[in-house]
């Protein structure tokens, strides 16, 4: 009787790990008396990242990705959307788009994404990297109080500024252009920090950049097409 009762035993022990074998290769076939436990779905992260900072965080990314990320035995998956920042906004204003984090190249496009909806950014922006804008002037004395470039070319090109293209790109599509806006708006103005509405809205502004608009070279989309 013993030797029946251990033989009994025996074929349940071995048919039993038997089908945990075939459960780990194949997956649950049927009934199974040890189910597995499944693994925890992995953590996904969307970044929705400005084209200009794709270099570099991308390499971040893949040094983040070789080091096996989990938060509590759970797989983290990061994804990055590359594309212009202000095609970013509308995806998200508009096609109802919703990134874990949202990074334009410029917090001109987090204030428009706070007056459509200030409810989707959850946190506080904080800054990843600051990237001056820096403009080289020829400096001579019979122009050095002029502020305004076009003016200053106005003085030291005469005969030339018939001549002179300017490049920039479409502020409706490159965060590049609207800045490039702004800043030459806020010059008109004399202004160093701060620019309001009524002064963008200025008629003696608009005819100014109605003449500097005959000098553009057309409106590419975005700053890399141009340089």
């Amino acid at each position: 009787m013993l030797i029946i009762s251990r033989t009994i035993a025996g074929i349940y022990v071995l048919a039993t790990l038997i089908l945990v074998i075939v459960t780990v290769i194949f997956g649950p076939i049927g009934w199974s008396p040890l189910p597995l436990p499944t693994a925890a779905p992995p953590i996904r992260v969307e970044l929705a990242v400005s084209s200009e900072k794709e270099a570099w965080l991308r390499s971040a990314l893949e040094r983040f990705a070789r080091t096996n990320p989990t938060i509590s035995g759970r797989a983290v998956e990061v994804r990055m959307r590359v594309t212009g920042s202000i095609d970013l906004i509308t995806a998200i204003e508009r096609d109802g788009y919703q990134p874990t984090v949202v990074s334009p190249a410029s917090e001109l496009q987090l204030a428009e994404l706070r007056q459509w909806r200030d409810d989707l950014l959850r946190e506080p922006a904080q800054a990843l990297a600051f990237t001056p804008l820096v403009a080289l002037m020829r400096e001579a004395p019979a122009t050095k109080e002029i502020a305004n470039p076009w003016q200053l070319w106005q003085r030291q090109f005469p005969d030339q500024i018939n001549n002179v293209k300017i490049g920039i790109s479409s502020p409706i599509k490159s965060n590049g252009g609207l800045q490039s806006l702004i800043v030459l708006a806020a010059q008109y103005h004399d202004e160093q920090t701060s620019l309001t509405v009524d002064q963008a809205s200025d008629p003696g502004l608009e005819e100014w950049l109605r003449q500097l608009n005959s000098r553009i070279v057309g409106w590419p989309e975005s700053t890399g097409t141009l340089t």
